[in-house]
């Protein structure tokens, strides 16, 4: 029995060694697996130390080499004299020098204008053309803005009625004759087209115009009268236009429009007998004109 006993606790205190060896390899284990944790972690956080300390050493390299090229830049640059901007280094002042010539549809409006147009007792007003010619400077101070003059030394304007006169049904024709100057902002657009080789672009004009009277003519059924003196020495207004340039081969420049001619003052001599409205006339007219330019390139930029 006592060898029994012996055995079983013999055998017990095996089995207690047993767990307890077991236990212990566990605990071993476990603080082998948190050391290499730990390891692991000390390594990563000085990778990333090492890495963070690479990357701030290659910004601050580039930084002072992108430092030193700007510093370097502005001392280049105070050592050499400042270029204009591509579009003025580009764009020169052009002179232009030509002629034009057109179809005016003129009008003076007046008391008679307006009976004629009404068909007042059988009076007829008649649309009336004259012919015109003038010389044209033309100087492009901006790519987009142009300063043109315009000369005529015999600048027609008129109207022709059909109205009883003396109890005559009779033709009578006013003809007025001016030498007028002009002077106008044009304005260039941005945009062009080619067109068969030749650049075109839009002109918009507007300006002012002085006339001087040469003289007045009226006649009636072919006779002729001189009425200078029932008309003002001076004509003054605004002019509004319209053209098309075209850049044509060996520097001309072709230029078609229209153009409106406002005259603002009353160009009739006053009438004290008679009440305002019988005897006020202004000049109005509508022109098609065609202007033939050459092109001189003056300055260098």
């Amino acid at each position: 029995d006592y060898s029994q006993e012996r055995a079983v606790v013999n055998l017990q205190a095996a089995n207690q060694l047993e767990t307890v060896s077991e236990a212990g390899a566990e605990e071993q284990i476990l603080l082998s697996q948190e050391e290499s944790f730990s390891r692991l972690k000390s390594r990563q956080l000085f990778l990333a130390q090492t890495h963070a300390q690479q990357l701030h050493s290659a910004f601050a390299h580039k930084a002072a080499y992108f430092a030193g090229n700007i510093l370097g830049d502005l001392h280049y640059a105070d050592q050499r004299p400042l270029l204009p901007l591509a579009e003025e280094s580009v764009n020169q002042p052009v002179l232009a020098l030509g002629f034009s010539a057109g179809i005016k549809n003129t009008w003076l409006f007046s008391n008679e204008t307006f009976l004629g147009l009404a068909g007042y007792n059988g009076h007829r007003t008649e649309l009336s053309f004259v012919p015109d010619f003038a010389l044209t400077l033309r100087y492009q101070v901006r790519p987009q803005w142009e300063v043109e003059a315009g000369l005529s030394f015999s600048s027609n304007v008129g109207q022709s009625y059909y109205q009883y006169i003396h109890g005559r049904f009779s033709r009578k024709d006013i003809s007025l004759n001016y030498i007028h100057g002009e002077i106008m902002a044009n304005y260039l657009s941005r945009r062009s087209w080619v067109v068969l080789q030749n650049t075109l672009r839009l002109n918009s004009t507007i300006g002012f115009y002085l006339a001087g009277l040469n003289n007045a003519f009226e006649s009636i059924e072919g006779e002729r009268f001189d009425v200078s003196h029932n008309y003002q020495s001076i004509d003054y207004g605004l002019i509004l236009g319209q053209n098309v340039d075209i850049e044509l081969p060996g520097n001309l420049t072709f230029s078609p429009g229209i153009r409106l001619s406002w005259g603002l003052p009353n160009i009739h001599e006053r009438m004290p007998d008679l009440p305002e409205f019988m005897w006020k006339t202004l000049n109005r007219s509508l022109e098609f004109r065609l202007a033939v330019l050459y092109r001189v390139p003056i300055g260098n930029k």
